[in-house]
């Protein structure tokens, strides 16, 4: 891997930014209209069609705060991946705001395009990827990176995260190296049912619980964020 570029300070960010960030930038416009610094959906190469979407509802404790939808397209073997999450939250005088769109291009299982917006309560971040001598390279707030077309981006979507060596971070494009712990399996109930997963402590840039179906369909992810639980739980309802 090959770096340039200086790193930039994290921003000031209201209390209950802490722990949200992490998640919405793991997984725009959802709900509520149209995002006023994140980009507009990006253009979804020709020949691909919309084959699925899942839905996920976000929590703060018991408190809804937000959704996340993927939205994947597929030509062939080939994939584009759409990600859109949109995060609203007050308690007593603070608020935060949160949208995020990331769109993913896999083909012939390398990843050939990435370009995610972010509006992280005000302050815009932008990362561009494509590919490049040596590799796929990748453009964020914390410089240019080229790294193998095989390094995911950290989109929970993917359960291939949890045995890559590293991912790619979608709000400010740093490379991050991957530990990954099995938990144990659990039953886990969601929107619309409920299935067995096995849970996994995913440490990146930051720590967060994931589980997953033994065929690979995320169900939930939660992290602690100032005494409460924000957790992301799929939800099949169509609602």
């Amino acid at each position: 891997m090959t770096q340039t570029g200086s790193g930039r300070g994290h921003s000031r960010r209201a209390v209950l930014a802490g722990g949200l960030t992490a998640l919405v930038a793991g997984s725009a416009l959802v709900a509520g209209g149209v995002p006023s610094r994140a980009a507009r959906a990006q253009t979804i190469p020709d020949g691909y069609a919309l084959n699925q979407t899942l839905t996920y509802r976000i929590f703060r404790g018991d408190d809804p705060i937000g959704k996340t939808v993927f939205e994947f397209y597929a030509r062939g073997a080939d994939r584009t991946i759409v990600t859109r999450t949109n995060i609203n939250v007050s308690v007593l005088i603070y608020s935060y705001a949160s949208q995020h769109m990331a769109t993913e291009v896999w083909e012939n299982g390398q990843l050939v395009r990435l370009e995610t917006r972010t509006n992280d309560d005000g302050e815009p971040f932008r990362v561009d990827g494509a590919p490049g001598t040596g590799g796929f390279t990748v453009t964020g707030s914390e410089g240019t990176v080229t790294v193998s077309p095989t390094t995911p981006p950290k989109s929970f979507w993917n359960a291939g995260i949890l045995t890559a060596p590293k991912v790619i971070t979608t709000k400010r494009g740093a490379v991050a190296p991957v530990k990954t712990r099995t938990i144990g399996r659990e039953r886990v109930a969601y929107k619309g049912g409920s299935t067995d997963a096995v849970r996994y402590r995913f440490e990146t840039d930051d720590v967060i619980d994931l589980w997953y179906t033994d065929d690979g369909l995320w169900v939930k992810a939660l992290r602690e964020s100032f005494g409460e639980d924000i957790v992301y739980l799929l939800d099949t309802t169509g609602g």
